[in-house]
């Protein structure tokens, strides 16, 4: 049976520059010889990173606070030792297993004085057999983490690549691309032992692998179909002395399989689960998970137990490459057969440093239900997440688009870079393709797209001539996971929309464009089917940027003139102040980085604001229904600026559609405040409408959203000028 002993918690940091130690050549593979080079000495904790332990003792200030992430980018060019001795209370089988879950990024590791490997991926687990290094009793380990970017130097770059400037070492480093600097992340080229790292003595019967899915479900007769593939270790000759039980529960259904006379180590089979609960999409149905548990044992008695979860649904892509000037075209999501209305969120990095997202993810997510999610997409400059993620979206019925982690560049197409990609992604598959909510593979983050902003420097290349996300993902998903559909890229650009030139006739789209008014021609007249990626610059609280931005720099953003009221900042030339640019993700804070623009653009938003032209004279109020029957809905519309109800009644909203329920006649310039209430079975909500929003009066709407009782849903807009308070903590915590 399994015994893991876990090497969490207390570690220590030795932290030296590059240059020095590579000048000065020292001894590093004991804990005394690492001692003895009198090198910076910190205390640390496992799972984390090296800006966490230097912040606790006192070294660095807050990262998240001014412009500190950039005052600190020579801590990129350290080399980083963490080390700790432990027990190991066994007698050491044939097999032991040193694991780590997550090391960031380039790392050589020693087991008692010897060198027992090396990694450069920090999106997976890494496994090292150390039988012949471990020992009963005190054994001491190092774990010597390379700074990515010296690491990365040792790779050449070749001509087919190209990637922005500031992150061409995240090519051949297999770290979270954002980690370099992104439009949504701060450049933040951390390093450390991020998630859990444990050590166990490996059974010699046990169970390695399972992996189960539908392969077919009858509604009409409520049966389902399960594969199951089990992989094993068996130390003894005989199969047959070996079986497994199989028991799956979901509520108050159980099945149970026992299966007997093997003929080997691994098998494949097939059977039916009579009254199947079917795992559906929220909105949809029940989002039923199977708690399934594979007992194995030898001559009857239970040698190791393994347990994981399975969904029973088909999902399937309905797509087409193109959709044309008419908007004929698809691109739908069907779950069990049944189109699925798509409504989501991108899943972009809960934290800049890695080693927070397991505290900072549980509150993140029942946002998703909040705001009505039924799908999200993990973003490739992200990682392979958290369970935590995975497991909350299987209970809650919310579907997960996964990107694979590559994103926004022309990847290296050599040998050795396919084999990197190749065995990452096996690695994630097969630690993730048990789970439901993962509904679609896709291979990247606009690597696609890449080409087209690059077709004036490499043209002769295509995207489907990228042999990553066309032929080595492929291989991996035909290998460990036929159950899903694949997309090469988000979004996923064929050759023949390559040939026409048409980039924006996609099925699938990221809806960026001129980032004006968001209702504006670009935005209004897309003519995709489903946008994966889009976003706005909004603007924070007052009381959270006093929390990251210096007190004199708070306010005004910028020391330019302000423009006359209703007319746009020239989004080119102004400068905003130093931590606004540190805080819009800029890779310099001097003016210099064109990504300051995003200030500007903030600000523009916020002077416009958001609005819509009335059609024909007449603003529409329409119901959404994404559930699976019809509902009666009462609802009422109050003019608040005039304290007239406008109507009030009762409708039928139709399952799965959308409906027109009223029509507003509109006057001439008007703004006012439309506050909208609504009940179905027991269910409240509201929301609110502001007509023709472009330079409204600020403190009219401030009342208005205080008259319906919107105003104490936001979090951080106090009456006085904001301040920092002493009472208010820094972002970057221990």
């Amino acid at each position: 049976m399994r015994n893991k002993i876990m090497l969490d918690g207390d570690w220590s940091l030795i932290y030296v520059e590059n240059k020095k130690l590579r000048t000065e050549k020292p001894t590093f593979n004991t804990i005394e010889s690492l001692e003895k080079t009198g090198y910076n000495k910190v205390p640390a904790i496992v799972p984390g990173n090296l800006e966490r332990d230097l912040f606790r003792a006192g070294v660095i200030e807050d990262l998240y606070l001014a412009s500190n992430t950039i005052k600190y980018y020579h801590l990129e060019k350290l080399h980083m030792f963490y080390y700790r001795s432990f027990t190991f209370a066994e007698t050491p089988n044939e097999e032991v297993n040193l694991h780590f879950e997550g090391i960031d990024t380039a790392a050589e590791i020693f087991l008692n004085g010897n060198k027992i490997g090396e990694v450069e991926d920090m999106f997976i687990p890494h496994d090292f057999e150390v039988s012949e290094y471990i020992k009963k009793g005190e054994n001491e380990i190092i774990v010597h983490i390379i700074p990515a970017g010296i690491a990365a130097r040792k790779y050449t770059i070749n001509p087919d690549t190209h990637i922005w400037a500031h992150r061409t070492a995240a090519f051949y480093m297999r770290k979270a691309a954002h980690m370099y600097g992104w439009d949504i992340m701060p450049r933040i080229v951390s390093g450390g032992i991020w998630r859990s790292v444990w050590v166990e003595n490996k059974a010699e019967n046990r169970i390695d692998d399972v992996f189960a899915f539908a392969v077919g479900t009858d509604q009409k007769n409520n049966t389902a179909e399960l594969s199951l593939y089990i992989n094993s270790t068996m130390a003894e000759d005989e199969t047959k002395d070996y079986s497994f039980t199989v028991t799956g529960k979901c509520g108050d259904h159980v099945f149970v399989k026992e299966l007997a006379g093997l003929w080997h180590n691994c098998l494949d089979v097939r059977f039916v689960i009579e009254n199947a609960k079917l795992w559906w999409p929220r909105n949809y149905g029940d989002p039923n998970v199977y708690e399934l548990n594979i007992k194995m044992n030898y001559k009857g008695e239970i040698v190791d137990e393994y347990n994981t979860r399975v969904g029973l649904r088909m999902a399937e892509l309905e797509r087409t490459d193109i959709t044309d000037k008419d908007g004929s075209g698809e691109f739908v999501f069907r779950i069990n057969g049944k189109k699925i209305f798509a409504m989501g969120t991108n899943w972009v990095p809960a934290d800049a440093i890695h080693s927070f997202d397991e505290e900072r993810i549980p509150a993140i997510l029942p946002m998703l239900e909040d705001i009505g999610c039924t799908i999200i997409r993990i973003w490739g400059g992200n990682v392979f997440e958290s369970d935590k993620l995975y497991n909350y979206c299987d209970d809650h019925g919310i579907m997960i688009w996964h990107d694979f982690m590559m994103g926004c560049a022309l990847y290296p197409q050599d040998e050795e870079f396919r084999k990197k990609i190749f065995n990452e992604s096996s690695i994630a598959v097969k630690r993730l393709r048990n789970h439901p909510s993962i509904v679609l593979w896709a291979g990247d983050n606009e690597c696609d797209e890449a080409i087209f902003w690059e077709n004036n420097v490499l043209p002769n290349i295509s995207p489907g001539k990228n042999a990553l996300t066309r032929k080595v993902l492929p291989d991996v998903l035909r290998i460990h996971d036929q159950t899903r559909p694949y997309l090469p890229s988000s979004p996923y650009l064929s050759d023949e929309i390559y040939r026409q030139n048409k980039r924006y006739s996609a099925s699938e789209l990221h809806l960026w464009g001129p980032r004006d008014y968001f209702k504006s021609d670009f935005y209004k007249n897309s003519i995709c089917h489903f946008a994966s990626e889009t976003g706005y610059h909004g603007c924070p609280s007052p009381d959270s940027l006093a929390r990251f931005i210096s007190p004199e720099q708070l306010w005004p953003w910028t020391d330019e003139k302000r423009p006359p009221r209703g007319v746009l900042w020239n989004r080119e030339v102004i400068d905003p102040h130093p931590d606004w640019q540190t805080h819009a993700s800029c890779v310099t804070n001097d003016g210099t980085s064109t990504d300051k623009f995003r200030i500007t653009l903030l600000a523009n938003q916020i002077i416009t604001l958001f609005g819509e032209e009335p059609e024909n004279g007449q603003l529409p109020l329409c119901v959404l229904n994404d559930l699976n029957e019809d509902k009666k809905v009462c609802f009422s519309v109050t003019d608040i600026t005039t304290g007239e109800k406008l109507i009030e009644n009762t409708i039928t909203a139709k399952a799965d559609s959308v409906t027109r329920i009223w029509n507003k006649d509109m006057l001439t310039d008007e703004k006012h405040f439309y506050f909208i209430e609504w009940e179905y079975d027991g269910v409240k909500g509201k929301n609110h409408y502001f007509t023709n929003i472009i330079d409204i009066d600020y403190e009219a709407y401030k009342e208005a959203m205080k008259k319906v009782g919107f105003w104490d849903e936001f979090e951080g807009f106090g009456e006085a000028h904001p301040k920092r308070s002493p009472e208010l903590p820094y972002v970057f915590t221990k």
